[in-house]
C-alpha cells in the first residue's frame, strides 16, 4: 500500500493529537492509509513496508485495536544509523482509538564511534589495575604514616583512619563500575551470563526473573557481549515499573539467528500501560542496540506486559 495524503477530518482532533502525542508526525487510520500530520515528516518518500517491515500491516493493526499500549522499534536508517520508530493509539474525545500516532527519532552514532569490546575491556583494566591499585598503595602508605608520627602527634590516629575510609569509599565505586563494564558474556558465554544475572537482578521482584535458554543455540562473542547488555538494561527499566511481578528472558534461535525476548509481566490484566513509552531507558537501550547494529522491537500488550525482543547477527561458531 502506497502512500495517501486526505486531510485530517475535523481541527479538533489537531488538539487531542498534540495533547496526547505532541511529537506526532504522521498517523494510521483504520484502513491503513498512512497520513502525514507535519509538511517535512521523515521517511514519506517511501511506502509503510519500506520503514516498518513486511509485517507492518500486523504491527499498525495491534496499535490500532488497542492490543499494542505503545510499540517500539529500531529500524535502519536509508542514509546510514537507525530510526527509532514510536507508535501509540490515538483516542478522540469519547475514548475510541481514531488513529496510531507516528513519529520517527534518528538516532546516529558520533563520528568515529563504533561498538568496540576492547575499549571497553580497557577500561575495566585501566580501574582496576592501576587506579584501584593506586589506591590500594595510598591506604597502606597512610598505615605506615600513622604508625610513624602517632607517637608524637597522637590525633593522628584518626585523621588517617577518616581518609582510610573514603578510599575503601573510592575503591567500592570503582569494583562497582569495572563490574558494569566487564565483558560477562564474553568471559564464561551468554547462556550463564544471563543466569547470572537473573541471580543478582531476580531478588527484588515478586515473582523473581526466569532464564529460559534453547539448547544448541549459538551466539559469537561480540553478539552475545551485545545482546547480554541489552538484556540487562531491558531488566533495569522492565524493573522499574511498580506493577511489575517478574521478568522472563528468553534466548532461542530463528532462521539461524539468536533471539533474545525480555517480558516484563503483570500481576493482571491491565487496562493503562504499566510502562511508559517515553521512560529513558528505551531510548538508552536503543542506543545501545544501535552501536551493535542489532534490530530491536519494545512493546507494552495489553493483559501481557512488556516485550523486549533483539535479533543477533547470523549464528556462527561460538568466539
Amino acid at each position: 500500500m502506497g502512500m495517501q495524503t486526505p486531510g485530517i477530518p475535523s481541527p479538533d482532533f489537531f488538539q487531542l493529537l498534540w495533547q496526547q502525542l505532541p511529537e506526532c508526525a504522521w498517523v494510521f487510520d483504520h484502513n491503513l492509509a498512512l497520513r502525514p500530520v507535519r509538511s517535512r515528516a521523515p521517511l514519506f518518500d517511501q511506502p509503510p513496508q519500506a520503514f516498518l517491515g513486511s509485517s507492518w500491516k500486523r504491527k499498525i493493526s495491534g496499535v490500532l485495536s488497542g492490543r499494542f499500549l505503545f510499540l517500539r522499534e529500531l529500524r535502519p536508517a536509508p542514509a546510514g544509523g537507525h530510526y527509532s520508530l514510536v507508535h501509540l493509539p490515538v483516542r478522540s474525545a469519547d475514548g475510541l482509538i481514531r488513529f496510531a500516532g507516528g513519529f520517527a527519532a534518528e538516532l546516529r552514532p558520533a563520528s568515529g564511534s563504533t561498538f568496540e569490546e576492547p575499549s571497553l575491556d580497557q577500561l575495566t583494566r585501566v580501574l582496576h589495575d592501576d587506579v584501584g591499585q593506586a589506591l590500594s598503595v595510598a591506604g597502606l602508605q597512610l598505615d605506615l604514616l600513622r604508625m610513624d608520627l602517632s607517637p608524637r602527634i597522637p590525633e593522628i590516629a584518626g585523621r588517617t583512619e577518616q581518609i582510610q575510609a573514603l578510599i575503601e569509599r573510592a575503591m567500592q565505586s570503582i569494583r562497582a563500575v569495572s563490574y558494569e563494564a566487564m565483558d560477562e558474556a564474553g568471559r564464561i558465554g551468554l547462556p550463564k551470563a544471563l543466569e547470572k544475572l537473573a541471580l543478582q537482578a531476580g531478588s527484588g521482584l515478586p515473582g523473581g526473573l526466569r532464564v529460559r535458554c534453547s539448547p544448541g543455540v549459538r551466539v559469537g562473542r561480540p553478539a552475545g557481549t551485545a545482546l547480554y547488555r541489552i538484556a540487562r538494561q531491558a531488566v533495569v527499566s522492565a524493573a522499574q515499573s511498580a506493577s511489575c511481578s517478574r521478568i522472563e528472558i528468553l534466548l532461542k534461535s530463528s532462521r539461524s539467528r539468536p533471539v533474545l525476548e525480555i517480558r516484563g509481566r503483570e500481576p493482571g490484566p491491565r487496562e493503562q500501560a504499566a510502562w511508559d513509552w517515553r521512560d529513558s531507558g528505551w531510548l538508552a537501550l536503543e542506543h545501545r542496540a544501535a552501536q551493535a547494529n542489532i534490530p530491536l522491537v519494545i512493546l507494552s500488550e495489553r493483559g501481557k506486559g512488556l516485550l523486549v525482543r533483539a535479533h543477533g547477527p547470523l549464528a556462527g561458531p561460538p568466539g
